[in-house]
């Protein structure tokens, strides 16, 4: 069916319909996320969705600096892995770990600029110091 199709699909709820008249099972599921993606809206559909999941696991790779570590992309490949046996795209847990996986790298982020800047006010200060110091004794 994607390759009849392969541009835009067979749209929303049809492609359930034929794939059931394919099978002989009425209204039947892909039951993996990126074939639900590509038959329901090809390549065209599937593309946003594909590069939001890449920024998700970019999210996740750059999450593992700061305090939680691995978990963001560990659930992230939890939820992959659970997609290619079943289509969780309409489940609640899968648009949950998207976003924490996104908000974690701009926590991360967050934490980065914080202790770059810490680190920035202590050299100052030190700086400032070191001068005065050195004014002192010339």
């Amino acid at each position: 069916m994607i390759s009849e199709k392969p541009l835009t699909g067979w749209q929303p709820i049809v492609f359930n319909y034929e794939l059931g008249a394919r099978t002989g099972r009425k209204g039947i599921d892909a039951h993996n996320l990126f074939f639900h993606l590509l038959m329901e809206g090809g390549l065209v559909g599937a593309t946003p969705f594909l590069i939001g999941l890449g920024l998700c696991v970019r999210a996740a790779w750059t999450a593992r600096a700061c305090n939680l570590g691995l978990l963001p992309l560990v659930w992230l490949i939890t939820m992959i892995v659970l997609s290619m046996s079943g289509t969780w795209l309409t489940m609640k847990l899968l648009w949950f770990v998207l976003a924490l996986n996104l908000a974690s790298e701009a926590f991360t982020l967050k934490q980065r600029k914080r202790k770059n800047m810490m680190v920035r006010t202590i050299l100052q200060y030190s700086q400032k110091r070191h001068s005065a110091h050195t004014t002192e004794i010339g």
